[in-house]
């Protein structure tokens, strides 16, 4: 509705501050569209390139996309490295952060999925975005939920902020490439996905 409207009224700053507030919630494809549709008085204004920037960087998550490098790293230290995807089949890349209940709902299954996927090819990442003065609840949550995958943390959400990624949970199923190949998969979804795909990832193995 709101590209047909835009199309029509190119000027509208009403279209303008909505396609911003539902940019609030993360990108989706169809808003380079609807950006595109506005006017070069509004793209071209302070508040339309600033939107202009953030949708060149939220592209860079969409489905058919090679996962960008992610500044963020383990408790340990160690980084994040774009090579982990070629070690896997598939890889889950969970963002999550410790008082997310929704997040935390999803574990149960998360961990039945890794516990019966993971020796055939199939990997998982959490990325917490929790705030510096919650460090020690990330870690106690680590343990509590016993999430026995890799953990990185991405401090005060510095990096989901660049990205947009700004709902929790969101999730990304990348290939052994390191593209996109789904966004927000569901636990359903994937454990159909997983078995369906189960003869793939036993012989990528091999």
């Amino acid at each position: 509705m709101i590209v047909y409207y835009t199309e029509r009224n190119p000027n509208s700053k009403i279209a303008f501050w909505s396609l911003v507030r539902l940019f609030n919630w993360g990108y989706e494809p169809i808003f380079d569209s609807i950006y595109n549709a506005f006017s070069g008085m509004l793209k071209n204004g302070y508040a339309g390139r600033i939107l202009n920037s953030k949708l060149q960087n939220s592209r860079q998550i969409s489905v058919d996309q090679v996962f960008p490098p992610f500044n963020c790293q383990s408790v340990s230290g160690e980084k994040l490295s774009s090579h982990i995807f070629s070690k896997n089949k598939f890889t889950l890349v969970d963002f999550w952060y410790s008082r997310c209940g929704p997040c935390r709902l999803q574990f149960s299954i998360m961990r039945d999925l890794y516990k019966q996927y993971h020796d055939s090819g199939f990997e998982i990442i959490g990325i917490s975005i929790d705030q510096i003065k919650d460090k020690k609840e990330w870690e106690d949550v680590i343990v509590k939920e016993k999430l026995i995958w890799k953990q990185y943390w991405d401090k005060n959400g510095t990096e989901c902020q660049k990205f947009s990624i700004k709902a929790f949970p969101t999730n990304f199923l990348i290939d052994s490439t390191g593209k996109i190949i789904n966004k927000n998969i569901s636990m359903e979804e994937l454990r159909e996905f997983l078995s369906s795909h189960e003869p793939s990832l036993y012989n990528a193995l091999m």
